[in-house]
């Protein structure tokens, strides 16, 4: 089960779950609001940037949706889309900011990253953080012995 810190969590696994459900929420919402927003980009931009930057969306858009729907499901493979979007959250950001052109486009890409894309990003670590634990039968983890398919004798 996916872990989001919350206060009394292990006492009220209930809330905890509640926990996870809203910001799974979160994650979706989120992503299904990039939709329009990479069909706008495809129509704002010149034809030869347009690909690499709808392409980085709809991928962020992606792993958000996929996010939200396993912590919604509270599945513990929830680590995987939320670690992916991390990263493609923070390469937007500085992909933004590196490439603006002129002071407005600048000002821009700043409100972007500061209000939306780094926490987001942040969220996203956090997420990938709690649910990749120790405890999670399904993530291969250095302080927890293999189990071998074959038995000595």
């Amino acid at each position: 089960m996916s872990r989001v810190k919350t206060p009394g969590a292990a006492a009220h696994p209930v809330r905890a779950a509640r926990a996870a459900g809203r910001v799974g929420a979160i994650f979706l919402a989120a992503g299904l609001l990039e939709i329009p927003w990479v069909v706008l980009l495809g129509r704002m931009l010149p034809p030869q940037q347009a690909p690499a930057w709808c392409a980085l969306d709809a991928a962020e858009a992606v792993t958000l949706i996929a996010t939200g729907l396993l912590l919604r499901r509270a599945d513990p493979r929830a680590w995987l889309p939320a670690s992916t979007a991390t990263g493609l959250l923070l390469a937007d950001a500085w992909a933004d900011v590196s490439s603006a052109s002129s002071t407005g486009a600048l000002l821009t890409a700043l409100a972007m990253a500061l209000f939306a894309e780094l926490p987001l990003a942040a969220l996203t670590a956090s997420t990938a953080f709690d649910a990749y634990a120790p405890d999670n039968p399904l993530v291969p983890h250095p302080l927890r012995p293999a189990r071998c398919a074959v038995r000595a004798a």
